[in-house]
């Protein structure tokens, strides 16, 4: 029999809708009914006037339109601290966080959080990929500031957990082993995320390798300005429509539902009565013609991830070289693509991207109910829940942890400076699409002229400041031995999208007194705190051949 799954609370927090899951049995998932009719909570926030108490989630949608915030995601994504609405009275200001605090709060007050949480192992979430260090705390801290405690190390980006929540699906439900390339297209309400990851497996387990993670500030918000354009140049000779901030806002309102109606039916109506506008008709061909310019730019973000996963190779091309490949060359070793996200619903999405990767299986889960997984936009918060072993074997496309040079003097405390913060994006979608850039993130510090040490030191640490063991040459080390350092020392720090670490003392390479040869880690695995199975790095050695010393790495 399988082992019973630990139960995990997953919280997908989106811009248009928020979802919580846990973990059901062994091996399934239960989307939680968060809902009066669908599973998921709106999330949005409405204010009926001035000093009233916020209406959260669907009664919100029955207040007129200008009177609701939404999207507060975006704040984040944005780095806004406030969100704005226009009350009759005049605008109302408010800070972000207060409002996606009470999206959330809410959500967790539907399922009784504060009873059932010691019931849970933990809880995990997810976050758009092009989130930064700074944007993931302030959302763990509006996280907390409601009660959901979640790790760093459990923040997780939202294709990943839906690459997951597919590859452990398929096994689970089907029997099938998908083993092979591929690409996670998450197309929500705010932003465009997208995972190339590589698939195989080891004793019936699955490893899960990103090999590169993409996000654009782009998605179903963009349509719903098209759309709104569109139906204001329908109206523009209606002596009704006076183009107010009310008129606007219903309109907006009423393309989002239209988009999800669209997604099955060939028409539907906007219907504008009681905005004393007249109802519209809007057909599927109308919405896909506003739709195709921002398709056919979300189809070149994903080359341009497909271009950065070829800089994981061990031996990759340079970026001007990447640049010059033809989708052809790109796209001919991807064996999966997989929808997620509300977007990915609109059957354009699907017909593209089956058009462009004709050999690949383009995989939505529309219906299927397969572990609990209902459709596209459950697949992010069933990943989140997935037992720690999925976890314990994911590979990402840049570190969960720290890179720390330290220094002493004697026996004294270690003092020193973290070079390189966990999650820190090693590139941009547009550095990527340049072409004109060295795929790596660097660092520079001054060491404070007071230092005196004696002994220095390079050291690798979770999220939480634990020291991580080295293994490197078959011998297992707690460090990598530094040069002498001294008051106003400058040292840099290089770490490329290839694992390559490269730190200068004072202008000059610093080979850990260990020897010749480039070090390079072998991968970048999930730290999840003391309860992780993989807490030691593995590193590489270039030796004189040109081949590495630890020739285990998946991807040669």
């Amino acid at each position: 029999m399988a082992k019973q799954a630990e139960p995990f609370l997953g919280l997908d927090f989106g811009t248009s809708t928020t979802l919580l899951a846990r973990t059901r049995g062994a091996s399934g998932v239960e989307v939680m009914q968060l809902g009066k009719a669908d599973a998921w909570l709106p999330s949005i926030v409405g204010v009926r006037r001035r000093g009233d108490n916020d209406i959260v989630g669907e009664e919100a949608e029955m207040l007129p339109a200008g009177q609701v915030f939404r999207s507060v995601k975006r704040a984040i994504t944005f780095d806004e601290p406030f969100a704005r609405i226009l009350l009759p009275d005049g605008e109302l200001v408010r800070k972000a966080d207060e409002i996606a605090a009470g999206i959330v709060g809410e959500a967790l007050r539907r399922i009784d959080w504060a009873k059932a949480k010691r019931k849970y192992a933990g809880a995990r979430a997810g976050c758009p990929a092009m989130w930064d260090r700074d944007q993931r705390s302030r959302f763990l801290a509006i996280l907390s500031g409601v009660g959901l405690e979640v790790e760093p190390s459990e923040l997780i980006d939202e294709p990943i957990a839906a690459a997951i929540a597919w590859v452990n699906n398929r096994r689970v439900a089907h029997g099938e082993r998908v083993t092979g390339r591929l690409v996670v297209f998450d197309y929500g309400g705010g932003t465009l995320d997208i995972a190339v990851c590589d698939v195989q497996w080891a004793a019936d387990l699955p490893e899960i390798t990103v090999l590169s993670c993409l996000g654009v500030p782009k998605a179903g918000d963009i349509l719903d300005g098209s759309l709104l354009n569109y139906v204001r140049e329908q109206m523009k000779d209606d002596p009704r429509y006076e183009g107010t901030p009310v008129q606007d806002a219903a309109i907006r309102r009423e393309v989002r539902f239209a988009k999800e109606v669209l997604s099955t039916a060939a028409e539907t109506v906007l219907r504008l009565d009681e905005y004393g506008l007249p109802s519209l008709p809007l057909t599927r061909a109308e919405l896909e013609r506003e739709f195709r310019p921002q398709l056919d730019a979300a189809l070149e973000d994903i080359t341009g991830a497909l271009r950065a996963a070829r800089l994981r190779e061990k031996n990759p091309l340079s970026p001007v070289e990447l640049r010059a490949l033809d989708h052809e060359a790109l796209d001919g070793n991807v064996d999966f693509v997989l929808l997620a996200g509300g977007m990915s619903r609109v059957p354009a999405v699907a017909d593209a991207l089956q058009s462009r990767f004709s050999r690949a299986r383009v995989e939505t889960v529309e219906g299927s109910g397969d572990g609990g997984v209902q459709n596209s936009q459950h697949l992010v918060v069933a990943g989140l829940v997935h037992d720690p072993i999925a976890y314990d074997r994911l590979n990402l496309h840049r570190p969960g942890f720290n890179l720390r040079v330290e220094w002493r003097r004697g026996g004294d405390p270690w003092g020193g400076e973290t070079m390189y913060h966990a999650h820190t994006s090693l590139y941009s979608s547009a550095d990527i699409s340049s072409g004109n850039f060295s795929p790596n993130h660097r660092s520079e510090f001054r060491v404070p002229h007071e230092v005196r040490a004696s002994e220095a030191r390079l050291v690798v640490t979770s999220q939480t400041g634990e020291l991580l063991t080295l293994l490197l040459d078959n011998k297992v080390h707690d460090s990598l031995p530094v040069s002498r350092i001294f008051g106003g020392s400058i040292l840099s720090l290089n770490l490329y999208v290839t694992g390559k670490i490269l730190l200068k003392v004072n202008g000059h390479e610093e080979n850990f007194s260990l020897g010749a040869g480039e070090l390079r880690m072998e991968r970048w695995q999930v730290i999840r705190g003391s309860g992780s199975a993989r807490r030691q790095v593995v590193l590489e050695r270039k030796i004189a051949d040109g081949s590495w010393t630890n020739q285990s790495h998946p991807h040669k």
